[in-house]
């Protein structure tokens, strides 16, 4: 809900489906949501932060700039989480344990996403967790957020660790 000096809009912000992935097809339904939504964009939006793809970001035709021709106080900032994401990847592949271990999750997901080896991974977890359904492992990704995925691709490893130790050996 929208708060604005002690007065409560009856306006939600939430998600909505974008066909045309441009940069003037995504500002236009940015700026077609703010109409319906009652907001004097114009006016009193100051701020956007996308990451750092020229559809968003692009100095002559992204949304960015797209949508500061209209909103002139809309000034773009590269998300920040965005960038701390991009510097933490750069940290952690510069460590040589680090970049060891990424490599291993992924030769770890080829062998177990292989179609004779998967069918054995699949035959295995039904053995050992019965009744539980059956997990993938995942491939990192590079347009993900890296720190996020590790942490989730760990932790499925260490959950089918015996799994996984009995499809290797």
């Amino acid at each position: 809900r929208y708060f604005w000096k002690g007065s409560v809009y009856e306006s939600f912000v939430g998600f909505v489906p974008v066909f045309d992935l441009s940069a003037a097809g995504i500002s236009s339904e940015l700026i077609s949501q703010m109409q319906k939504l009652g907001i004097d964009y114009k006016a009193k939006l100051i701020g956007q932060g996308y990451d750092g793809a020229s559809v968003m970001s692009g100095k002559l035709a992204g949304v960015a700039t797209l949508i500061r021709n209209e909103a002139q106080f809309a000034l773009y900032v590269h998300c920040y989480a965005h960038r701390l994401n991009l510097a933490l990847e750069d940290c952690l592949k510069a460590v040589p344990q680090a970049a060891e271990c990424f490599v291993l999750l992924e030769q770890l997901y080829v062998f177990a996403s292989g179609s004779f080896v998967h069918a054995r991974w699949v035959e295995i977890q039904r053995q050992l967790y019965k009744g539980a359904p059956v997990r993938e492992l995942h491939r990192l990704s590079d347009t993900r957020c890296m720190g996020l995925q590790i942490c989730g691709i760990c932790k499925a490893v260490l959950d089918m660790l015996p799994a996984l130790m009995q499809l290797l050996s």
